[in-house]
């Protein structure tokens, strides 16, 4: 987080930098695992799925809606999503 400006980077070189690092890190561990902001309230969870292998969505129950789920499935295609997580359910 903060401002790309701040060091010198372009968001997009940024992005790249993502990249390289996870691709990086996935010729040592079997799985590299990032924690974003929810994909419907910022485009960073969106731009670094562009950047993995899959997806595991964490959907909040009584909470997050079906809309919201469809609309972050469609912001990255169904085939990028490797698993489902519903938490607070009890």
């Amino acid at each position: 987080s903060g401002n790309p400006e701040a060091i010198g980077l372009e968001p997009l070189d940024a992005l790249d930098m993502f990249g390289a690092v996870v691709d990086r890190l996935a010729t040592v561990f079997d799985f590299v695992l990032v924690d974003t902001p929810p994909l419907n309230a910022s485009v960073d969870g969106a731009a670094f799925a562009s950047k993995l292998d899959g997806v595991v969505m964490v959907i909040r129950a009584r909470k997050t809606t079906a809309s919201a789920v469809e609309q972050a499935i469609a912001r990255f295609g169904a085939s990028k999503i490797v698993g489902l997580v519903l938490n607070d359910v009890g």
